[in-house]
C-alpha cells in the first residue's frame, strides 16, 4: 500500500462519515426554516371583512366614521335621515381600496398585512437530538386597510400592534414578533409536529 492510496482511502472514509452526518438526522436552521415556512405557508396575507355598513350610536363610532371618510380606500356615506336616534352608513370601495379585495365570492373581503418569515433564531433539542423547539422571527407589515380598520377589528388590531410603545408609532410601523414551532425526526426526516 503506498502513501497516496492510504491518503485516498481515508480521504474517503472521512468523506463518508461526514456526508452520513449531515443526512435525515441533522436540522440545520436553514433546513428548519424550510420545512416550517413549508408547513405554515408564508408568506401569508391577513384577511378582514369591511362591512357593508354600519350603524353608529356612540363617539367611537363616530370617530371610525370620521377615519373612514377621510381614507382614500372607501367612502362613507351616511343613508338614514339625519334625525335618526341611529345613524346607518354605506361602505363602498374607492379604486384605491379595490386593490386590496381578495378573490372571495361576497367582495368584502381586504387583504390587511403581509407575514412573512423571518430568521430562525434558536433551534433547542431535546437529549435525544429527535425532537427540536425552533425559534424564529415573524414579520407582520400592515397595508392601509389594517391601520384603518385598526379601531374596529381585532385582527387588524394585531396587524397594526408593535413592542414599542409610542401610540403614534404602533398604526403604521411593521411588527417583529417571536415564534416556536416543534420538529420531530421521522424515518424520512424533520417533520413539523406542531
Amino acid at each position: 500500500m503506498t502513501a497516496k492510496s492510504g491518503i485516498s482511502g481515508t480521504l474517503a472514509i472521512c468523506l463518508a462519515l461526514g456526508i452520513q452526518g449531515c443526512g435525515k438526522g441533522e436540522l440545520s436552521r436553514s433546513d428548519a426554516r424550510e420545512r416550517i415556512s413549508a408547513t405554515l405557508k408564508f408568506p401569508m396575507e391577513l384577511i378582514v371583512e369591511v362591512p357593508k355598513s354600519m350603524q353608529v350610536v356612540s363617539f367611537e363610532g363616530s370617530a371610525l366614521i370620521g377615519e373612514f371618510q377621510k381614507s382614500t380606500l372607501v367612502t362613507a356615506k351616511q343613508s338614514s335621515n339625519p334625525g335618526d336616534v341611529f345613524r346607518v352608513y354605506c361602505f363602498e370601495f374607492t379604486e384605491a381600496g379595490r386593490k386590496y379585495l381578495t378573490d372571495a365570492p361576497a367582495g368584502r373581503t381586504v387583504r390587511a398585512c403581509t407575514i412573512t418569515m423571518g430568521d430562525i433564531t434558536g433551534i433547542q433539542f431535546d437529549a435525544d437530538k429527535r425532537k427540536a423547539e425552533v425559534e424564529f422571527d415573524v414579520h407582520v407589515e400592515p397595508n392601509e386597510f389594517a391601520k384603518l380598520l385598526a379601531p374596529k377589528n381585532e385582527f387588524a388590531k394585531a396587524c397594526t400592534s408593535t413592542e414599542k410603545s409610542n401610540a403614534a408609532h404602533q398604526k403604521t410601523a411593521a411588527a417583529k414578533v417571536k415564534a416556536r414551532r416543534n420538529l420531530a425526526l421521522f424515518d424520512d426526516g424533520w417533520r413539523v409536529v406542531r
